[in-house]
């Protein structure tokens, strides 16, 4: 008996002469080769397979692009992380380090204004630092090596020179040339111990005694000590700060002092001079500051020496030593502050902001 598997069964239909008779079909069994059937199943089936295959194709694509897609985005999150971290290690020591530097050197170059050494990067912000404070520090070294050379030797010219001027003054004989020589040499002695001691306040930094001050009252102050010497000068006061401020009084006023002489100085070839101050309040960074301004319709500053007016030695005066406005830049350092000099059309303007309160500085750990 045949396996139903290998046969296969043809219908041949018999032709009819009637139309309405139904037709007659032959049928015939043929006996088929078994690996020929086991081809036909394999072909049904894989024809199957590929039609479950074809319906899944769109599925398993959105699949694909979806698991590729979450995967490519945790791995750039990963990557954003990484460099996150890793530059947060590498520039924490940096602005550290530049912190430290900057207390040795301009406490008070870190507000939102900051002009003088700002670099691009905090590398280049560390390497102006290090500038900033070698330069300093030469210039202090300097300044205590002079001030200590040139005051040595004038207590005995000063007392020679006296010594001379009580002996010789009952005589008569040359008591003229005498006395104006001696007279000379007393004068520049104490030219030469003013000058020792701008060097030693330049070199030498002391220790603040900070307290609130009225700084309106400060200012009006050294307009009085002034205005009864230059009459001829017109000073004046605007308030829109209501004068708190913490700071050291002695030398906040002996800021106001210089930066009023230096006006007075810029003003003597000016028919009309006028020198005004102003005072009010500021915002920087949620932080109050008070703002010192103050205008002269003086002669202004050389333009050559504007961007290093507040270095050393930088002076346009004739007889001028070029540490006025060093020192009044150190105590406005000091005092966690910045100050700023331009000319205007009429004049110079020298703006000062002091932060309201002064906060102790942070520690920070390299």
């Amino acid at each position: 008996m045949t396996d139903d598997r290998y046969l296969i069964r043809v219908l041949v239909p018999v032709i009819s002469f009637s139309l309405n008779e139904k037709p007659i079909y032959l049928q015939a069994l043929y006996s088929l080769d078994p690996k020929l059937s086991m081809m036909a199943y394999s072909v049904e089936e894989t024809y199957a397979r590929y039609g479950m295959l074809s319906f899944m194709k769109t599925p398993i694509q959105y699949s694909y692009a979806l698991t590729l897609g979450v995967v490519v985005m945790l791995s750039l999150l990963l990557a954003i992380y990484g460099s996150f971290e890793f530059a947060d290690k590498l520039v924490k020591p940096i602005e550290a380090l530049e912190k430290q530097t900057d207390k040795k050197t301009d406490s008070g170059q870190n507000l939102s204004n900051k002009k003088e050494y700002k670099g691009d990067d905090e590398i280049e912000d560390l390497v102006n630092s290090f500038m900033a404070a070698q330069k300093e520090a030469a210039w202090s070294d300097v300044a205590k090596r002079m001030a200590h050379e040139i005051n040595n030797p004038l207590t005995p010219i000063q007392l020679s020179a006296e010594r001379i001027q009580k002996k010789f003054s009952r005589s008569s004989q040359e008591k003229d040339f005498i006395e104006a020589s001696t007279k000379t040499i007393i004068t520049q002695v104490d030219v030469l111990r003013n000058l020792v001691n701008a060097f030693s306040n330049f070199a030498e930094r002391e220790r603040l005694s900070f307290r609130n001050i009225d700084i309106n009252k400060l200012i009006e102050e050294s307009i009085q000590l002034f205005s009864r010497q230059y009459r001829n000068i017109s000073f004046g006061l605007k308030r829109e700060h209501n004068g708190q401020l913490e700071a050291d009084s002695n030398k906040i006023q002996q800021v106001l002092n210089n930066l009023l002489l230096n006006s007075i100085d810029a003003c003597d070839q000016t028919e009309e001079p006028l020198i005004n101050f102003q005072t009010k309040t500021k915002k920087i960074n949620s932080q109050n500051f008070c703002q010192i301004t103050i205008n002269d319709n003086g002669q202004g500053f050389d333009e050559k020496l504007i961007n290093t007016a507040f270095e050393p030695y930088q002076t346009s005066k004739e007889h001028g030593k070029g540490l006025g406005l060093a020192i009044v830049k150190s105590i406005i350092d000091e005092h966690k502050g910045v100050i700023s000099i331009e000319n205007n059309n009429v004049g110079a303007t020298i703006k000062i902001i002091l932060p309201v309160e002064q906060t102790p500085p942070k520690e920070t750990t390299l």
